[in-house]
């Protein structure tokens, strides 16, 4: 009878493996199929789900670990190449806040300081006396007349604000914001026609210092380049780009999250509804939109570090969450089986790999969430295997957390989400396979350590800074930190929000 059981039991595993990943059912592009009602989870994934996610794992105990900070070492990207980056040193806790370098103050061109530039709402561009209008969807308020001061909030394009004062060269306004002064730059607003009444500020406020205050030459020190994100819309959201030396925010296309950037620009990204569920790619400048995979259950999409291929996780064919990798780009077309791969091979088979949220860490390997069902199934948390060599499979624990979400990696680093904490906070790990099985495990690093809600963190292309998603003081913006999560400050806000999924968001920091 115990064979018998195990025939039976093979059996199903075999069926469920032919149906992995794209598996042989095809479904017209867009069309998102029923709700997935899955026949088998590996132990410890099939758990109650927590607010606000559907997909969320029952979030686990976890012990405080040491405190570790990072040190930069070599820094250096390109193409089809992994990139090499900090390492991780474990210290001593450290509560002492870094402060940014001071700054001279001064008018700076305005349209750093458009949050968005899509038009606002008809008749709201006229000031009226006295008044300031805004003629932008969104503009930023600072604490002085300069980019390298703190900003305060953001005005919206319907609102209007009482002037106090302005700059002897016209180029910000003093306004009255929150029963405080603050300062709009005049480029991304319009002042009633006779301002020979307002007063010219000559007193000029001093830089602010500390943790939230902006470096000295604006956004462009954060590293330059571009940050893609989803921004909110209703119930949706749609894929935007942050010029990070400007401020200047556009929209790519409409109805995406979750993106991902190659260093030549290319973006993947998850469809956000409006007959939009699959994966896509687009150009930074909205060029070149094309759909990529068959299935509106396909998500968190990221590049390989050649760019060639695409690892995502999915639950088409009604089957557990399966991580997948695409090696053929071209399009939803042909054979599933030929484009779509579970992650693991024995004797040239495909084998499936129940997990989420997958990243990858070097050339060919991925970190992912999931439990070790090449074994038993009882083990689950944050894992590292190869995707190519059975041979070289060698899965890797990182850290224990059902819960965590990777998001980006560079260098032997390798960050994630994880709302163990309490809150949603931002860790790093070490991800180089280990020279002796008695070599000590690696130490997650809490490198926000913050009660708000932080998650979906990218490494600059450079390496030496890293943008996340936080709600810091009440409202949603793109924060910017060092690598050791030192010196955290507001690099532009964004009064719509990520999007009705923000936990299941992240930005991504490309040229």
């Amino acid at each position: 009878m115990a064979q018998m059981k195990m025939v039976l039991l093979a059996g199903a595993v075999l069926f469920m493996s032919s149906m992995a990943c794209g598996g042989s059912e095809v479904r017209a592009p867009g069309v998102a199929p029923a709700p997935p009602t899955p026949t088998f989870l590996p132990r410890k994934l099939n758990q109650p789900t927590r607010a606000p996610s559907p997909t969320l794992w029952k979030p686990t105990p976890v012990t405080p670990s040491p405190v570790a900070r990072l040190s930069p070492t070599k820094a250096a990207a390109s193409s089809g190449v992994a990139r090499t980056g900090p390492t991780l040193v474990v210290a001593a806790p450290s509560a002492a806040p870094q402060t940014a370098p001071a700054a001279t103050p001064g008018p700076k061109s305005a349209p750093s300081e458009a949050v968005s530039t899509a038009p606002p709402s008809a008749g709201t561009t006229a000031a009226t006396a006295g008044m300031l209008a805004i003629k932008v969807s969104s503009a930023n308020v600072r604490g002085g007349p300069g980019v390298a001061y703190a900003i305060l909030g953001a005005a919206s394009g319907d609102q209007k604000l009482r002037l106090t004062g302005r700059l002897a060269s016209g180029e910000w306004w003093q306004v009255e914001y929150q029963g405080r002064p603050g300062w709009v730059a005049a480029s991304v607003a319009t002042a009633p026609g006779d301002t020979s009444t307002i007063p010219v500020i000559s007193v000029i406020p001093p830089t602010p210092s500390g943790a939230q205050a902006p470096a000295a030459s604006g956004p462009a020190a954060a590293g330059g380049g571009h940050i893609a994100f989803a921004s909110g819309r209703g119930d949706g959201s749609d894929l935007a780009l942050l010029d990070v030396s400007t401020g200047i925010v556009s929209t790519v296309a409409e109805n995406g999250r979750q993106p991902d950037m190659f260093s030549d620009g290319r973006i993947v990204f998850k469809g956000a509804g409006n007959g939009r569920d699959n994966i896509f790619t687009v150009r930074s400048d909205g060029g070149s939109l094309k759909q990529i995979t068959a299935f509106g259950e396909d998500q968190w999409p990221l590049w390989s570090s050649s760019g060639k291929e695409l690892s995502y996780f999915s639950t088409s064919g009604q089957q557990p969450e399966r991580v997948c990798v695409q090696r053929d780009l071209s399009g939803p077309v042909g054979d599933p089986l030929f484009r779509v791969e579970t992650i693991t091979r024995r004797n040239g088979t495909p084998n499936p790999v129940y997990g989420r949220y997958p990243a990858w860490v070097a050339y060919n390997r991925i970190g992912f969430t999931g439990c070790d069902t090449w074994v038993n199934g009882n083990n689950c948390g944050l894992w590292s295997l190869d995707v190519d060599n059975w041979t070289e499979f060698r899965p890797y624990p990182l850290a224990g957390d059902q819960e965590a979400r990777a998001s980006d990696s560079f260098g032997d680093t390798l960050l994630y989400s994880s709302p163990a904490a309490g809150n949603w906070e931002i860790l790093a790990v070490r991800t180089s396979l280990p020279a002796r099985r008695d070599t000590p495990k690696p130490v997650p690093v809490n490198l926000t350590n913050n009660s708000a809600q932080d998650v979906g963190a990218s490494f600059s292309p450079d390496g030496k800074q890293i943008a996340f998603i936080s709600n810091r003081g009440g409202s949603w913006g793109i924060w910017v930190m060092n690598p050791d999560g030192g010196n955290a400050r507001l690099l532009a806000s964004v009064p719509p929000g990520f999007g009705p999924h923000w936990d299941a968001e992240r930005v991504a920091w490309g040229p």
